[in-house]
């Protein structure tokens, strides 16, 4: 089967990643909009000040390990047990949902933060 084209995507234990739309040319894929991603892991530092700045999140299943650096800002909604929160307040440990986009490797800006 001959390809018509390829692309290089991150993609960590527990992630559920959405493409969205493509173009083609020349054999080159080219995204039209952000990759979107879904993933759940653990806090491992926290590098916040009031509502921006990055935590380090480990993604890990029963095969590997993968610390993503899951950048906030201002506006991005955080939820600590059904309330409003800001990031500088995470606890290591503390287990989150993540939702944002895929700008690099093992890289996410946040849209959404949920911890439990």
């Amino acid at each position: 089967m001959n390809s018509l084209g390829s692309i290089g995507l991150s993609v960590y234990p527990t992630a559920e990643v959405e493409l969205g739309n493509i173009s083609l040319e020349n054999g080159n894929v080219n995204p039209l909009n952000e990759t979107e991603v879904t993933f759940n892991g653990d806090i491992s530092s926290n590098n916040c000040t009031g509502n921006s700045g990055f935590i380090e999140v480990d993604a890990e299943n029963d095969q590997e390990q993968v610390t993503v650096i899951v950048q906030i800002s201002e506006s991005t909604d955080i939820i600590v047990n059904g309330d409003d929160a800001e990031c500088e307040d995470f606890l290591l440990g503390r287990n989150v949902e993540v939702q944002g986009e895929i700008p690099s490797i093992n890289t996410v800006d946040a849209s959404r933060i949920e911890v439990d």
